[in-house]
């Protein structure tokens, strides 16, 4: 088994608007062995890759979320290369969470500024 890594999730702002619930913010980060296994926990969490062609996302702003892969993993939880605990979001201050965190021991953790 592999080392597990950390993959982190961009929510595209498709149609005006973020979906932010207790399992979803602008960023979502999955830990996981693989980034196979990282799209397949994320999916449990309500993240989804066909958006546009479900018809649930603007075909002009194009897809909420983008599956990742075995290259985009990381040894701790990372924004755009910054921790997560050193990133300043543009959007989700004060009580809506900015990150999500999902750890493979079932933990949740919601990162507010």
């Amino acid at each position: 088994m592999s080392q597990p890594k950390f993959y982190v999730f961009h929510q595209n702002n498709t149609g005006g608007s973020y979906d932010i619930t207790d399992d979803l913010a602008c960023e979502v980060i999955i830990e996981a062995t693989s980034g196979d296994d990282a799209n397949r926990r994320a999916k449990k969490v309500g993240i989804y890759f066909d958006g546009c062609e479900a018809g649930i996302d603007c075909d002009c702003c194009g897809d909420r979320w983008y599956e990742t892969d075995d290259n985009e993993g990381t040894d701790t939880p990372r924004i755009y290369g910054e921790s997560v605990l050193d990133y300043e979001p543009l959007y989700g201050k004060g009580n809506k969470a900015y990150c999500v965190i999902h750890y493979m021991d079932g933990r949740r953790v919601r990162l507010t500024k």
